[in-house]
């Protein structure tokens, strides 16, 4: 009997070492802390992310998740759309540029923000980067020319809020405020004489036409007269003159006629 309390005895003792040495070694392997404590940060990361989800802001919430530990606490995201991220490429190595060009170093509510004077360039948690406040003829809140048109989103912590776009934050956008302008100039003197007229090039004129060629003379359509035959000459008598001529032509061939032979 007596052995076998010894024996119970040195198997408890056995499993009261075994127990507190486990505890030990628990202790130096855990910390205390993440035992009983989450990080506070994460958890209202954690919480607006979950806001975005709700108001259908899908895809900037994954951007948020994926450099957690990078995002800035007491800051205003300005979150575009799903459909206008979809026409943009984000490489991962620029993810957190992104995002810290959609956001405002301090904490700003849609009731404060509606009552900042337009015109008011917000420096981002990008330098130089600015985003700019207009009212475009008083139809609502636009910043860089994008509306704003979901105030509030995030609303699960202190450390964050978050207002919907409808557009994205490009790089070229307005980074520094413009420099004023300068007043103009005005010329003292004599007006300036007005410009010469240029001069006006010389006219081309068409090459002149062939002449046609020369027709020929048009025939007189009058009818010509054609002499009258001996035949239809009226008999008429011979006068004494005329006789006395006839006779001498006889003489005269007869002569040469007898010379010829």
């Amino acid at each position: 009997m007596c052995s076998l309390l010894s024996l119970s005895n040195k198997t408890m003792a056995k499993a009261f070492v075994f127990v507190v040495t486990l505890t030990l070694l628990l202790s130096l392997i855990i910390p205390s802390s993440a035992i009983n404590k989450k990080d506070p940060k994460q958890e209202e990361i954690l919480g607006m992310v979950r806001d975005m989800q709700i108001a259908s802001y899908f895809t900037f919430a994954t951007l948020i998740n994926m450099v957690q530990a990078s995002v800035p606490s007491n800051t205003t995201f300005f979150i575009p759309d799903d459909r206008s991220l979809s026409k943009i490429i984000i490489q991962q190595n620029n993810i957190l540029q992104f995002l810290l060009r959609h956001s405002v170093p301090s904490l700003l509510p849609f009731a404060e923000l509606s009552h900042l004077p337009k015109g008011t360039a917000l420096p981002s948690n990008q330098p130089p980067y600015m985003i700019k406040i207009s009212d475009e003829n008083n139809k609502g809140i636009y910043l860089n020319n994008i509306k704003l048109i979901s105030p509030d989103i995030c609303k699960s912590g202190a450390s964050f809020k978050c207002h919907g776009i409808t557009g994205v934050f490009l790089p070229d956008a307005i980074r520094t405020p413009p420099p004023p302008k300068q007043a103009p100039e005005y010329h003292v003197g004599p007006p300036p004489p007005p410009p010469r007229p240029s001069p006006e090039p010389p006219a081309i004129r068409p090459p002149a036409a062939a002449a046609p060629p020369a027709q020929p003379a048009p025939v007189s359509a009058s009818p010509i007269i054609a002499p009258t035959p001996m035949s239809s000459l009226p008999d008429e008598p011979l006068s004494s003159s005329s006789n006395v001529l006839h006779g001498a032509g006889w003489l005269l061939f007869l002569s040469i006629f007898v010379s010829l032979v």
